[in-house]
């Protein structure tokens, strides 16, 4: 069985086996906020701050009408506490991103988001360069 816990900012499930673990871990598709109704709660634009590019790129987040740093985002609660989020490119998803793209419109009605124009600088994947990069965080052999 896998661990029931999901990431507090994207809700990527935690990729450790049910065993005893002091610490959730999901390396390789956190997901884009927008994506599961998370927003700007003073903007109402969607929110696309992947966590592992708010740790590597030292950016803030909001829980409960405060402002954290993401690199300490195990101070905003208990929900927070036992995550270990990693900041770097490898887990970056371009898969999300591209999902966010594709179904930007359908994301918008859903949620009420007002637009976030960030999402400019994701509409440049591929469907290839997408599928590629799955390939590499899994490690995918093609035959």
């Amino acid at each position: 069985l896998q661990c029931q816990a999901c990431c507090p900012f994207c809700n990527e499930p935690c990729q450790l086996s049910s065993g005893s673990h002091e610490e959730h871990y999901c390396g390789s598709l956190h997901r884009v906020p927008a994506v599961n109704g998370r927003r700007n709660p003073f903007t109402k634009e969607m929110s696309i701050d992947q966590c592992t590019i708010g740790v590597r790129d030292d950016l803030t987040f909001h829980h409960n009408w405060m402002e954290y740093r993401f690199r300490e985002f195990s101070e905003a609660g208990p929900e927070f506490e036992n995550w270990r989020i990693l900041g770097d490119d490898a887990t970056e998803s371009k898969y999300w991103q591209w999902f966010t793209c594709q179904f930007e419109k359908a994301l918008l009605r859903r949620y009420r988001y007002r637009q976030n124009f960030g999402l400019l600088y994701w509409n440049n994947y591929s469907q290839r360069e997408v599928l590629m990069n799955l390939k590499e965080q899994f490690d995918v052999i093609s035959p």
